[in-house]
């Protein structure tokens, strides 16, 4: 049996702050050709690792719009933060769409299909424990939304984050992991046949401009074989898709993130977090009132300008 892995989708009916107003369409174009990939390669089985919609509340034509791209195939969902309302998720998006039987929640109880193996796929929405595999002996698989990171932090101060490694060996009896929250894509596949492999596809779209670079995909799972492969979804240009504004912000970040890199790090500590270390330099370092200001101006827009 075969199954297609998919990243968070983060389903919204407007573009994101830098994006173009073809965003919404491309986003459909994107989870059809998922679909379409499915139904040619009579895949029926689809794991969505939450994040499934960007907000807890959207407008009814994107209902109808998403179960008709879904079609035939079973899409297995947890919760991500964005999927909750003030931490809940009862009354919102999801809860609806799961209601409605247009896709199913994975829980800490195993949903088990049986087709020359026996797979169970257990579920862990945002904030929730790691469930208890019953039958070690079955192919185990867990869908779960948890900032899981190929080997290091993705920013400077990135907090409640685990890696890859570290995570794949605290697991016992699990297969595969595909995980969501993380929006860079990576896959953790290791010799050692005791330990899961983990896929995180990142997100759908290329939300913000630090994701000039990312390229959406999904993985598709052969629970005989035991293998994995990636599959790259196909994109616009970037050029195409991004504000004129967004590509101005990309370069000014890009170079001062590269004039930042030459400053003498032994000025720097790890006790210090980013903005601490940036300011530090600012207080000890004989440069212009101009750089400053710019360092200063980067360092506000650092945690701000990417806020979807």
């Amino acid at each position: 049996m075969k199954i297609i892995c998919c990243g968070d989708w983060h389903i919204r009916a407007t573009p994101t702050k830098f994006r173009t107003s073809e965003y919404y369409d491309q986003m459909l174009t994107k989870i059809k050709y998922i679909m379409n990939f499915a139904i040619e390669n009579s895949i029926f089985i689809v794991l969505q690792p939450g994040d499934f919609f960007d907000s807890p509340d959207i407008p009814n034509r994107v209902f109808v719009d998403i179960i008709k791209s879904i079609g035939p195939a079973v899409v297995h969902v947890v919760f991500g933060q964005h999927d909750t309302k003030h931490r809940r998720t009862e009354d919102t998006a999801l809860a609806v769409f799961i209601e409605s039987e247009a896709v199913e929640l994975l829980t800490d109880k195993p949903t088990t299909y049986d087709e020359r193996k026996v797979v169970d796929i257990y579920g862990s929405s945002w904030g929730e424990s790691i469930p208890i595999v019953v039958n070690p002996k079955h192919y185990n698989i867990l869908v779960l939304h948890k900032m899981i990171v190929k080997d290091k932090p993705l920013f400077p101060d990135q907090k409640n984050y685990i890696n890859s490694t570290d995570f794949a060996e605290s697991l016992l009896n699990y297969d595969l992991v595909v995980s969501g929250d993380n929006h860079n894509s990576f896959s953790y596949l290791p010799e050692d046949a005791q330990l899961p492999s983990i896929v995180n596809c990142g997100s759908l779209m290329r939300m913000t401009t630090a994701q000039y670079d990312h390229k959406p995909c999904f993985w598709v799972v052969d629970t005989i074989t035991e293998g994995v492969k990636k599959y790259v979804i196909p994109i616009l240009p970037t050029i195409e898709v991004f504000k004129e504004e967004a590509i101005e912000i990309k370069e000014r970040d890009e170079k001062m993130e590269a004039f930042i890199r030459t400053l003498d790090d032994t000025k720097l500590t790890t006790q210090l977090s980013f903005e601490a270390n940036a300011q530090e330099l600012l207080a000890t370092t004989k440069m212009k009132s101009s750089v400053g200001r710019l360092i200063n101006g980067f360092i506000k827009d650092y945690y701000s300008q990417e806020k979807p």
